[in-house]
């Protein structure tokens, strides 16, 4: 798709687990990547959609995921 609509990508963000297809694929489309926490990044995307700005509570609950210490973290993240 980038290729197709000549696009270079300045920033990749990522989910945290280096074992995911897509983090590994991220890694290598460079220039800078960028990881965040799995349900950090549902926060934040509901966030953006929406228009708000933090302080927000945000709380998801779709399994677990990588943690910033490199630990599986539960199903819910604040910011």
């Amino acid at each position: 798709m980038l290729k197709l609509r000549g696009l270079a990508p300045r920033l990749v963000v990522r989910d945290l687990h280096p074992d995911y297809a897509t983090s590994r694929l991220a890694d290598e489309m460079g220039p800078e990547v960028a990881g965040v926490q799995h349900h950090l990044a549902h926060v934040a995307a509901c966030m953006a959609e929406h228009g708000f700005a933090p302080p927000v509570l945000g709380v998801a609950w779709d399994g677990t995921g990588y943690g910033t210490d490199g630990t599986i973290w539960a199903a819910s993240s604040c910011w």
